[in-house]
């Protein structure tokens, strides 16, 4: 079983009316130019229990069956986790945006570092989507809301965000003029990029932990959710 992102009712969450997180994160950005952090109490609301009881409740069949898609899915995350953190690296390095011993800033490095960013950055919003952690969720959230707030930075990179909160490239946009964009948006820890680094580390080690723990994980994952389905059950 699968726990989407997609399947949320956020009402209460953006006021935004009845849709799926990300397409409301991404209509909130088009409408008014970000919807801001999504904080980590909002999964006290009513709406969100309710949507997460409706998931528990819909789970059938043994831990057992759970576990190799969920070992599956893992495995794919931190893979793809790990190459976003890698690519994102390379973009926080100062010295990637500083000239040559020819005089000449280095736009071939640059362009492959960025285009590297882009993929990796998609396949892990790809993945998040799929989780059915909910720190796997909750880091999604973060790095999507993250970018939609860093929009206009991003822009002036050549960096744009697609209606499925998506990032493609324009590579035209890199030029010797433009370097200064790119050093804003990724060099340095408290970059964007540098946030996504460690966006992309935490979802590495969420996933590193859940293989690690085989069985004993999985079956104590699921019969967790079944006591905090009961628990909002009453709640609610």
């Amino acid at each position: 079983m699968s726990l989407k992102i997609s399947n949320f009712n956020i009402h209460s969450l953006m006021g935004n009316g009845t849709t799926s997180l990300f397409d409301t994160l991404g209509k909130s950005r088009r409408s008014n130019g970000g919807m801001g952090m999504l904080q980590y109490n909002t999964v006290n609301t009513a709406s969100y229990n309710k949507a997460l009881r409706a998931y528990y409740q819909k789970q059938s069949g043994t831990a057992s069956k759970l576990q190799s898609t969920d070992d599956t899915k893992m495995a794919s995350l931190k893979d793809v986790a790990a190459n976003l953190k890698a690519s994102a690296s390379v973009l926080n390095a100062s010295s990637l945006y500083q000239k040559g011993e020819d005089g000449e800033y280095k736009l071939e490095d640059i362009k492959k570092a960025v285009n590297s960013f882009v993929e990796n950055y998609n396949k892990t919003v790809s993945e998040t989507e799929k989780a059915d952690s909910m720190d796997t969720l909750r880091n999604g959230v973060w790095m999507v809301t993250d970018t939609q707030k860093n929009a206009n930075v991003l822009k002036n990179a050549g960096i744009t965000i697609g209606k499925d909160n998506k990032l493609s490239f324009d590579e035209s946009k890199l030029t010797a003029s433009n370097i200064s964009s790119f050093r804003s948006a990724f060099a340095g820890r408290s970059s964007y990029g540098g946030r996504v680094n460690g966006r992309a580390s935490s979802l590495e080690s969420i996933a590193n932990r859940s293989l690690s723990n085989g069985t004993y994980n999985r079956a104590g994952r699921y019969s967790q959710a079944s006591r905090i389905s009961s628990r909002w059950s009453r709640n609610i």
